[in-house]
């Protein structure tokens, strides 16, 4: 959430069951990737006020800048208010979005340890995790034995809609091209695009197939993951999305069995 001068946690905090604020590090570090003076001590006047009123989480997204402030930032926040859930994922490049690959952080084995071991850190009910790497974090075979349903893994067409700028409707964030294209909010029936957008079919259709890459048939996350996040594939960067696989789970050695 974009916090300004102007905002009110109390007409906002009134009608909605969570809020989720943007928090890019402490205050030297937030503020110098918004480029806003004062940007940071404000988003916290607005995180405890709003924590008073409704559910507040946090969603810090790593870069190289400010990955290791992640257990400084959850530790901050939570000295000073109840947090319902703190998200840190690592970003990969969209092809729709804009190239910020100086700022990425590379996907290493090492980073993928340094990872799991910061997230460790975290209390297990206030940990949210979230593009597919609750199937690296998690490795306890139990995990996907007991699930009676699929680990919240990719939401595309299953209980997520992206609406961008323009009203068109997609599936997921990194998918919005053409092929992907589920129809525009302004024009199209809500429901109709829900139950008929393309987009939204293609990513049913791998799940209700089991259209599993081959290098996770032997893997036991594989009917609760689904194969993982198409976005990190290497078919993604050359518009290949059939029969490949996550490939952080080979980085981070997460398949398990088989």
């Amino acid at each position: 959430m974009t916090t300004n001068g102007t905002f009110s946690c109390a007409k906002v905090a009134k009608d909605v069951d969570q809020i989720i604020f943007s928090i890019h590090g402490l205050a030297e570090t937030h503020e110098a990737i918004t480029q806003k003076p004062g940007s940071f001590l404000l988003a916290r006047r607005h995180i405890v006020e709003a924590s008073t009123m409704t559910s507040v989480s946090i969603n810090m997204v790593l870069i190289k800048r400010n990955f290791h402030e992640l257990n400084d930032v959850f530790a901050y926040f939570s000295q000073r208010c109840e947090l319902s859930t703190f998200y840190s994922p690592i970003p990969i490049k969209s092809n729709s979005g804009f190239d910020y690959s100086e700022d990425s952080l590379e996907v290493t084995e090492e980073l993928l340890e340094e990872y799991r071991a910061k997230l460790s850190m975290i209390p297990p009910p206030k940990l949210g995790l979230k593009h597919g790497y609750q199937n690296i974090y998690l490795n306890d075979p139990t995990c996907y034995t007991s699930a009676t349903i699929p680990l919240a893994n990719c939401a595309a067409g299953k209980y997520k809609i992206v609406i961008d700028y323009d009203a068109d409707v997609y599936a997921c964030n990194f998918f919005r091209s053409p092929e992907f294209l589920c129809g525009n909010i302004l024009s199209g029936d809500a429901k109709e695009i829900w139950h008929t957008g393309k987009g939204f079919n293609h990513f049913r259709r791998l799940s209700l197939n089991e259209s599993f890459p081959d290098k996770c048939n032997n893997c036991i996350k594989r009917f609760k993951c689904a194969g993982g996040c198409l976005a990190w594939t290497e078919g993604y960067r050359n518009e290949n999305y059939e029969n490949v696989n996550d490939f952080r789970c080979e980085i981070g050695h997460a398949f398990v069995g088989g």
